[in-house]
């Protein structure tokens, strides 16, 4: 058995388990309409240099469990080629961007973050979470070549579900699953502090 076959294996336990993270949330059903793209997503990783398609979920909102393990090996830590089931929530999220820009390409700079990895951001930048959502598959770092960072975080707010982190200058805008807020800016509709907790 190859390490790929055996890592697929464990992450369809995280998936399928009564206890899984992720478990309530299997049905496409559950995620709300306007948060779901097409069921097709193309991302590009610059770190490992891959770029691949997944066509996650079919018409009828049912998830492809194969295809969320590959995602799952798709998005494994960079430090430690740790691997963790990515909530599916989140992979509408992209997708939705994916399908408001199309034509321009996604590009997925953090992934999932193993706690070594959390841990060693952590003690580098104070901008980085403790307990970060990345370390759960529920957060994404993402850039969309072609169109600003502002014009991202404005759409991915305007869905009214995550977080949505802004980081000025830089490409990337923090997108994840948790509670509804903002940090890094602020907007018109309302007030936020900038330094928020899980990021």
């Amino acid at each position: 058995m190859t390490f790929k076959s055996l890592s697929f294996i464990i992450i369809f336990l995280t998936i399928f388990s009564s206890s899984g993270t992720f478990a309530h949330e299997w049905n496409g059903s559950t995620i709300p309409t306007h948060l779901r793209g097409d069921g097709i997503i193309t991302i590009f990783r610059p770190i490992t240099g891959e770029k691949k398609a997944f066509r996650y979920r079919d018409h009828l909102g049912n998830y492809d469990g194969d295809t969320l393990a590959e995602i799952a090996y798709f998005f494994h830590c960079r430090l430690t080629n740790e691997i963790h089931g990515i909530d599916p929530a989140l992979i509408e999220i992209l997708d939705a961007i994916e399908d408001r820009f199309a034509g321009h390409e996604i590009r997925l700079i953090s992934a999932y973050r193993s706690e070594t990895r959390n841990n060693s951001m952590s003690r580098r930048r104070s901008r980085v979470a403790k307990r970060s959502l990345h370390m759960d598959g529920r957060a994404a770092d993402v850039e969309v070549v072609g169109i600003s960072s502002i014009k991202i975080r404005d759409f991915v707010h305007s869905l009214g579900q995550g977080g949505v982190g802004y980081y000025g200058r830089t490409r990337f805008v923090h997108v994840d699953t948790g509670p509804l807020r903002t940090w890094g800016w602020k907007p018109a509709t309302q007030r936020t502090s900038p330094a928020v907790a899980n990021k």
